[in-house]
């Protein structure tokens, strides 16, 4: 029995269509290959920077616990004087980072910022009494211990990192590094609206 002439035409023009839906799936599976590792990469960048922040807030608040208490504290102490959100604590993950510290005493302090996972960010961060960031990239997770590590701010440009280890040291460090991050991760047309949206996110003359 011979087909009938809307089933041959209904044929046809399915694989009219086969050839161009073939090139469509190969186009949007080559846009996914390349959006999806940029998506992942901004990401990680955006856990980076949350956290190098975090670090930031959690030195200043170290300098004025020892102010009233004439010594450092731990995390759970911090949370508990309510310089400190008790996330932070307990090995929660924030951001995708465990916080904690050692060494805390009358003089000194490090604070730990370890990945939860491989694949959360590129670093692990640690911060101790001196105020300074330092940072180990690896695949594995891994605590960051005193004096390991590369500075932070040699990872920087100079022009936006002259840190001194005090609180305005840290409020410019946490600019710096919220402006560079904004930089890298957003257009150029976005970055000048930012002048407009965070007035006070970039160091004086960083937008030029």
């Amino acid at each position: 029995m011979s087909e009938s002439y809307p089933n041959i035409q209904l044929r046809q023009r399915l694989k009219g269509l086969a050839i161009p839906f073939l090139l469509l799936i190969a186009v949007l599976g080559g846009m996914a290959s390349i959006v999806v590792p940029r998506l992942n990469a901004r990401l990680k960048l955006g856990r980076e920077s949350a956290t190098i922040s975090s670090l930031i807030t959690i030195c200043a608040n170290e300098m004025q616990f020892k102010n009233r208490r004439l010594r450092f504290a731990t995390l759970e102490e911090l949370a508990e004087s309510s310089l400190l959100d008790r996330n932070y604590t307990g090995g929660k993950s924030v951001y995708g980072y465990v916080f904690s510290t050692s060494g805390v005493s009358a003089e000194t302090y490090c604070v730990h910022a370890t990945r939860a996972g491989g694949a959360t960010a590129y670093h692990d961060f640690v911060v101790c009494e001196d105020g300074i960031i330092r940072m180990v990239e690896s695949k594995t997770p891994g605590v960051v211990k005193r004096g390991e590590g590369s500075d932070l701010r040699s990872k920087l440009s100079s022009r936006y990192i002259k840190m001194p280890a005090t609180r305005a040291g840290l409020l410019q460090l946490r600019r710096s590094v919220m402006f560079i991050v904004i930089r890298r991760t957003m257009s150029p047309s976005s970055v000048r609206s930012g002048i407009r949206a965070w007035p006070d996110v970039a160091p004086d003359g960083a937008w030029e």
